[in-house]
């Protein structure tokens, strides 16, 4: 009876996350035993910002899902959506090669800008930073930790619907 009730929280988790997050990170959250945290640790973050138009709230969930699936679709992973926002990562947490990850992003970013123009704006970069567990025992959350996030919200606020910048590594 374990077993199968082990096999059905399994199922459960990897469809309830298949839209958002890469077959690999899957695989890690299913295969990792309860109650282990991943402290966070240095690494190269090849990231996403965006946000999509939230004017038309009705239309939120649409843009974001169309965002995720581009995103998805060349195995980036959306870590977090809050609102009309979402980060999203290439290479996490497994990298076979960093510039195929930039690769990858410059292609997601081409595409979420063709696709969901002018109801999009993202910034977007790679720069150092931490992917793991933080938080506390009760609500411990897993994924990356962007440096200096502030100041890249405030450049990603500063574009219109249908533009996006590079962040410059400070």
């Amino acid at each position: 009876m374990w077993s199968l009730q082990r096999w059905r929280m399994r199922k459960k988790l990897r469809s309830t996350f298949l839209d958002y997050l890469s077959n690999e990170i899957i695989d890690e959250l299913v295969n990792r035993p309860a109650g282990h945290r991943r402290p966070p640790e240095p690494t190269e973050l090849c990231f996403i910002l965006l946000q999509v138009r939230d004017d038309r709230i009705h239309q939120v969930p649409v843009y974001l899902a169309k965002a995720c699936e581009i995103i998805t679709r060349r195995q980036g992973c959306v870590w977090s959506a809050m609102s009309s926002m979402a980060i999203a990562t290439f290479g996490l947490p497994f990298s076979d090669d960093p510039e195929k990850d930039k690769d990858r992003r410059a292609k997601s970013v081409a595409r979420l800008m063709t696709e969901l123009d002018p109801d999009i704006r993202l910034v977007y970069g790679t720069m150092n930073g931490l992917l793991g567990s933080y938080g506390d025992e009760a609500r411990s959350l897993y994924g990356p930790l962007l440096p200096d996030f502030p100041r890249h919200v405030s450049t990603l606020l500063a574009l219109e619907f249908g533009q996006s910048a590079e962040v410059p590594v400070t």
